[in-house]
């Protein structure tokens, strides 16, 4: 829950008042700092050097009205072995607490797929052939039991060595 300035009292900003920012590699050092800032002064990664290196991962910056930030999304390149050796894009995100809502990490994975995908269509020689996410945010994951996650066009392959679902999206006209 946010504050509201005026009177103290806790307000939830609707979904529909975030600023969803494309920031795919983009040039945009005032926002990557506004997110390494974010990550370091909330610890989420165990440095400095750490959060400056993903920064450079951003695909999503969501802001309040206000604009500060309050989730984001990354992604790099991963080949994974057990899919062929297929290049995929890592998906990852981050929401803070306070500002977690319906429709926010979902709103959050489409728009990122989104992105990407537009990109593989885009691109002559495109490498990655989709997305794949670890999931680890427990309430979803006893959410989602399905083998196919329809709503966001991803299909359950496993889980990793700690128990985490593992969920794909290919990108249109993705080749394995």
């Amino acid at each position: 829950m946010e504050t509201d300035s005026n009177n103290g009292s806790s307000v939830e900003i609707p979904l529909r008042s975030f600023i969803f920012d494309n920031v795919w590699r983009k040039d945009l050092p005032d926002i990557e700092d506004a997110v390494v800032d974010l990550w370091t002064t909330h610890k989420l990664l165990p440095t400095r050097e750490a959060a400056v290196a993903r920064a450079r991962e951003l695909v999503v910056v969501v802001k309040q009205p206000d604009l500060s930030v309050v989730a984001v999304s990354t992604a790099y390149r991963s080949q994974i072995k057990h899919m062929n050796n297929n290049f995929f894009y890592y998906f990852r995100c981050m929401i803070l607490p306070g500002h977690r809502r319906p429709g926010l990490f979902s709103r959050l994975l489409v728009d990122t797929c989104n992105i990407l995908e537009r990109q593989y269509t885009e691109d002559v020689t495109p490498h990655c052939i989709g997305i794949i996410m670890e999931l680890q945010f427990e309430p979803l994951k006893k959410y989602l039991r399905s083998a196919v996650w329809k709503e966001m066009d991803m299909v359950y392959i496993g889980n990793t060595a700690g128990g985490n679902p593992v969920w794909t999206h290919y990108f249109e006209g993705a080749k394995i």
